[in-house]
């Protein structure tokens, strides 16, 4: 083989090799983008409940913060948060 030849063959699998490891690299950021947008969508949806939750006139003022917990309890706030933050680089 020639040296034009090899130089050939080494470009055409870089090439290969790039193509494959930004495949891989989409493929993440894809995974990625769909596990914040369940996130952000979860996120929302406690939002509606906690909406209705405040603006529920049975539900007097002293009591509103143990319907807020009781609908999700404490512990799911800090996973839901650990998760989001996770999710958004907050440190």
């Amino acid at each position: 083989m020639r040296c034009e030849e090899i130089t050939n063959v080494i470009v055409e699998m870089f090439d290969v090799l790039v193509g494959k490891i930004f495949d891989k690299s989409d493929e993440g950021m894809e995974t990625s983008k769909a596990k914040r947008a369940q996130v952000l969508q979860q996120g929302a949806h406690h939002m509606r409940k906690i909406y209705d939750i405040l603006v529920d006139a049975s539900i007097p003022p002293d009591k509103v913060r143990d319907a807020v917990f009781k609908y999700l309890p404490r512990e799911r706030w800090a996973e839901h948060n650990t998760l989001y933050d996770a999710l958004n680089g907050v440190r």
